[in-house]
């Protein structure tokens, strides 16, 4: 799904992964996995102390240039988590929500998000790229987990 109104873009995805519920949803809220499944994203270190949970900040940089701040605003696991994303060039809501099925969980995936400056000029064509760099992002996602030793081991 990709929509772009009031200078929004959205897209969702969906993947089923053959690993547990908890697994997939402690790997994606652990943003410092990022780099080895979005190759957008150059840097992302937890900037906040403590366990991952609401709260729990990180700082990344996904555009050369434009570090960004991330925060998780809801945070239940192992069903659901929603962030926000701050940065100069561009805001972002996510949101992930795992669903548990037969032989794994479902991965629900969504972003709001909002261009600034010249970045607003791209929007059209934003919504359709970012949906095709999700359905690689997510199935990059199922790779790591499916293909984690820490999956074998509990199987």
């Amino acid at each position: 799904m990709k929509t772009h109104a009031r200078g929004l873009a959205v897209v969702e995805n969906t993947i089923d992964i053959r690993s547990s519920r908890e697994d997939v949803f402690d790997y994606c809220v652990d943003l410092t996995h990022e780099p080895e499944w979005n190759p957008k994203a150059k840097r992302v270190e937890k900037a906040s102390s403590g366990p991952i949970g609401l709260g729990t900040r990180y700082e990344a940089e996904f555009l050369k240039g434009s570090p960004t701040t991330i925060e998780f605003v809801r945070f239940e696991r192992p069903a659901a988590w929603d962030s926000v994303g701050r940065s100069r060039r561009l805001d972002a809501r996510s949101e992930g929500r795992v669903s548990a099925l037969e032989d794994g969980a479902r991965l629900l995936m969504r972003m709001e998000l909002r261009p600034k400056g010249t970045l607003r000029l791209l929007l059209p064509i934003l919504g359709r790229f970012m949906h095709r760099q999700q359905e690689r992002n997510l199935a990059a996602i199922r790779e790591a987990l499916e293909g984690s030793s820490r999956s074998a081991a509990r199987r």
